[in-house]
């Protein structure tokens, strides 16, 4: 078991790469998967390169899993995001670190 020391020096990260349309039928498997990586890693990267996020209770979703991430300290950062899928996480709650393309 490591010490506390330890853990607080070192992260672990995890990437959700998901393709395809994301919406409202998607709610409960992203849900489950965020949870997920939530729950173990430091920083959860959503990389949105082959998706488009669409619905507002998908962005929801990971907004709630950021803001999770946030009151532990850790990160949730998401890349690859469209114009579309800004808005909606910026809607949500605005706790998801949205890269800028440029930066990407």
């Amino acid at each position: 078991m490591l010490d506390t020391a330890t853990q607080a020096d070192s992260w672990l990260t995890a990437t959700l790469r998901p393709a395809g349309i994301i919406d409202r039928d998607d709610t409960d498997r992203l849900r489950d998967v965020l949870g997920a990586l939530a729950a173990s890693a430091s920083l959860v990267v959503v990389d949105l390169e082959a998706a488009a996020l669409r619905s507002p209770a998908a962005a929801a979703v990971i907004d709630d899993a950021a803001h999770g991430l946030e009151r532990r300290g850790g990160c949730l950062l998401c890349v690859g995001a469209d114009d579309g899928a800004r808005r909606a996480l910026a809607t949500a709650g605005g706790h998801a670190v949205v890269l800028d393309g440029a930066a990407a």
